[in-house]
């Protein structure tokens, strides 16, 4: 028995196999996306799928089986390894060029904010000033988007991905309607900026595995695949 555990425990400490079957199971599901009939929903779905391949590890699936809500942490450290590797601002240059329109809209959008939700559903008197922190996020992600200052692009990140997350809930959990409702904007704005997100993520961490493939900073895989 020892005989036959010891190469698969060697494989899964294999940084290099690790980092590579991550790129390629969240490319597959990239390369989905790209369908040309697929729907926002659809589309949405299997980019955030995407992006689960690439920051998901052992931790997350551990915090699953122990009920501890460790998922957003885990996915906000990791985008912040990917501002820290992104050398040529790809990131920066489309969210302030390209997408500050549609950022703004997703912020500002009170249906993808979770505090409101909160308050709906409980009407605790601790979310009574959801109104107000929302307006602070909005002024901040404007401020932050203005031309012509230093671009911080983890805060808008952030930001951007707090909304993503919660209309990923919305979705995966049966929140939405398929392909009707009141929810349209945030899901075909949703759609569109993972549809940029995802492919400029991994072509980042792409580069920083050619460079070092035994690269830790990715993580070990929660369902790792024999050699």
């Amino acid at each position: 028995m020892a005989c036959d555990q010891s190469p698969r425990n060697y494989y899964i400490s294999d940084q290099n196999a690790q980092n590579r079957h991550r790129l390629r199971r969240a490319e597959s599901w990239l390369e989905l996306s790209r369908k040309q009939d697929i729907s926002d929903d659809e589309k949405f779905i299997v980019l955030w799928i995407a992006f689960n391949a690439a920051y998901g590890d052992e931790i997350v699936r551990t915090s699953y089986s122990e009920g501890r809500p460790a998922e957003t942490n885990q996915f906000m450290n990791f985008l912040q390894e990917i501002v820290n590797r992104d050398e040529d601002d790809i990131i920066g240059d489309c969210l302030w060029n390209r997408y500050s329109p549609i950022i703004i809209g997703l912020v500002s959008n009170q249906y993808v904010y979770q505090p409101h939700w909160d308050w709906v559903r409980d009407g605790a008197p601790d979310n009574d000033d959801w109104r107000v922190r929302l307006q602070q996020e909005i002024d901040r992600v404007e401020d932050e988007l203005k031309p012509h200052r230093n671009r911080n692009v983890g805060t808008v990140l952030r930001l951007v991905f707090n909304r993503l997350y919660t209309l990923r809930n919305q979705i995966f959990h049966g929140g939405t309607t398929f392909a009707t409702g009141v929810g349209r904007v945030q899901i075909e704005d949703g759609a569109i900026l993972m549809g940029f997100l995802v492919p400029a993520i991994l072509d980042i961490m792409r580069a920083d595995i050619e460079l070092n493939p035994e690269s830790d900073v990715w993580g070990k895989i929660a369902y790792p695949s024999r050699p």
